[in-house]
């Protein structure tokens, strides 16, 4: 009777892992809607939601583009910067 194969653990991490860092950075751009939206819908006190929903509202066309530039900028930056570097970190192996 043949055998299954029998994987190590560390192996089946290697091969997983990416795709767990890939769907943590589809999770973050997500969230970061979600947060900015929630923002504006509940209307928290303070935050760029707040501020983007509040520029909207007295027709601060340049509060409202600050805003939006702000918002994308940290986006950009978190991800390419921080979970990028967290990727190349645990994804050594692949970026010999």
């Amino acid at each position: 009777m043949p055998r299954a194969p029998r994987c190590s653990s560390g192996s089946t991490s290697r091969r997983v892992t990416p795709e767990l860092i890939t769907g943590a950075q589809l999770a973050f751009g997500n969230a970061w809607r979600a947060l900015i939206s929630a923002e504006m819908i509940v209307g928290f006190s303070a935050g760029l939601g707040k501020s983007l929903a509040y520029s909207g509202e007295i027709a601060d066309m340049t509060g409202v583009m600050t805003n939006i530039l702000v918002i994308a900028v940290l986006a950009a930056v978190i991800d390419q910067v921080i979970l990028e570097r967290i990727k190349h970190r645990l994804l050594r192996y692949q970026y010999l």
